[in-house]
């Protein structure tokens, strides 16, 4: 089984599972290791989080070592996605990391 096979969009489960905000499919995900960043031209699974607003999703993805300066070329980085999405929880953990 490929833990990062990817989408018709080229996103990995990791991806949908931090959109999803399910921190449960994140943590199954992670400890069969899914690659918390993952090589793409689109949004990272810490932008998909913070997109969510998933500030526990977030905070996990910080703790196993997420990119924290990981640039998309619709949204740029993570704390763009947060400050436009007004996750303000994930903002204050995405500043203090």
């Amino acid at each position: 089984l490929q833990v990062d096979a990817r989408n018709i969009d080229g996103s990995p489960p990791l991806c949908d599972a931090c959109a999803s905000g399910s921190i449960d499919c994140v943590r199954v995900l992670l400890s069969h290791g899914a690659k918390v960043n993952p090589p793409l031209y689109t949004a990272s699974p810490l932008h998909e989080a913070c997109m969510n607003g998933s500030s526990e999703c977030v905070q996990l993805l910080i703790d196993v070592g997420a990119n924290l300066e990981a640039h998309d070329c619709h949204f740029g980085t993570p704390l763009h996605v947060a400050c436009a999405r007004e996750h303000l929880d994930c903002v204050k953990l995405l500043l203090k990391a």
